[in-house]
């Protein structure tokens, strides 16, 4: 079959050389990551607020024949979300047929060594870590952006009325990654103390058996779920990926610093929940530390945080509620998906 560049179709209707690009008539294809949990979740969120944005949104599986459905559709742009599994003769096969591309990298800086790869078959590479931006910019990205994850408010919000079993003092919601499970073997006997409860895959890894049945629940829920036990909580422990851990970062051989929120972050503060975090250099651009959102360096602060936060639930509502209040201003997918248009369309119009 002899595939002919969209280059050549001038008087195609949907590929006028003059053709400016708007919201109004912009055509995207968006290809899913296909990686299933959690990223199924983050998609259905992005898709949702996609569509609330452009009329002409069209979805398709990264192991489906998409050069097909792109020449069935013919859209101005297709954009991959996290192409891990958009290998680069999929991406060069899309180019060679005149279609425009864009990826949005969801793991950097820990899988760069697979980034770097891909990113220079790309038009457009928007990244969660602004760490990353010089590097793909030195592949010779041309067009390179910072674009961080979200919340989608519609789901983490605020919930007055609750079951018994969203109630904790103190709880933590994610992955048991090597580095996690290093920290609270250190700390257990502490966190026993302060009854820390766990959410999410791997922590039965742990050493300590009565922590261990303080695992809630040892897999991932929903997020319609989670908002309700960070609703519950009196303390939401919120630790970002090490990246001094060789067991998650062997495939960011350059060492690229992790410098940007993960979207638990909003996710915590959207819902008014009081969030205790460790530090990120993006917090202080995003957050007033410790006016906003609480924060710790060593484990013995956190627990020290955790017993006076714990004795005084005013000051708990007061900085939830200011990270609330700016969460919901500037981080929500509702925002994002508006940032992430404007340098599309401003692209497409070149």
């Amino acid at each position: 079959m002899k595939f002919i560049s969209r280059n050549y179709f001038k008087n195609d209707s949907n590929h006028l050389l003059n053709k400016e690009i708007n919201k109004k008539n912009l055509k995207l294809l968006f290809v899913k990551s296909g990686k299933g949990k959690p990223y199924d979740y983050l998609e259905a969120s992005i898709i949702k607020y996609f569509k609330k944005e452009i009329q002409q949104f069209y979805t398709v599986s990264p192991h489906e024949q998409i050069h097909t459905i792109a020449d069935k559709i013919n859209p101005d742009l297709i954009l991959c979300f996290d192409g891990w599994n958009m290998n680069k003769p999929k991406i060069n096969l899309l180019k060679n047929l005149g279609f425009r591309t864009a990826v949005w990298f969801l793991d950097d800086p820990y899988y760069t060594d697979l980034t770097k790869t891909l990113a220079p078959h790309y038009d457009v590479v928007f990244t969660v870590e602004k760490g990353c931006i010089d590097f793909y910019k030195s592949l010779g990205c041309a067009n390179v952006y910072f674009l961080p994850l979200a919340v989608d408010n519609e789901i983490f919000n605020q919930r007055e009325k609750l079951e018994s079993k969203y109630y904790t003092d103190v709880l933590f919601i994610g992955n048991a990654h090597p580095d996690r499970i290093q920290y609270f073997n250190a700390i257990d006997l502490e966190l026993l103390k302060r009854n820390l409860k766990i959410i999410g895959p791997g922590w039965n890894k742990l050493n300590n058996w009565r922590l261990s049945k303080n695992v809630l629940i040892n897999e991932w829920i929903s997020t319609e779920e989670t908002a309700k036990y960070y609703n519950g909580a009196k303390i939401v422990i919120n630790m970002h990926r090490s990246i001094n851990n060789s067991h998650i970062n062997h495939n960011n051989m350059i060492k690229i610093p992790a410098l940007s929120l993960n979207p638990r972050t909003f996710e915590i503060a959207a819902c008014g929940a009081f969030q205790l975090t460790d530090i990120r250099e993006e917090l202080e651009n995003v957050y007033i530390p410790d006016y906003d959102i609480a924060t710790y360096i060593t484990a013995r602060e956190m627990l020290q945080k955790i017993d006076y936060y714990l004795s005084y639930s005013k000051k708990r509502k007061q900085l939830a509620s200011r990270a609330m209040e700016k969460t919901l201003k500037n981080e929500t997918y509702s925002k994002r998906i508006e940032q992430m248009l404007d340098k599309l369309i401003l692209f497409l119009n070149k």
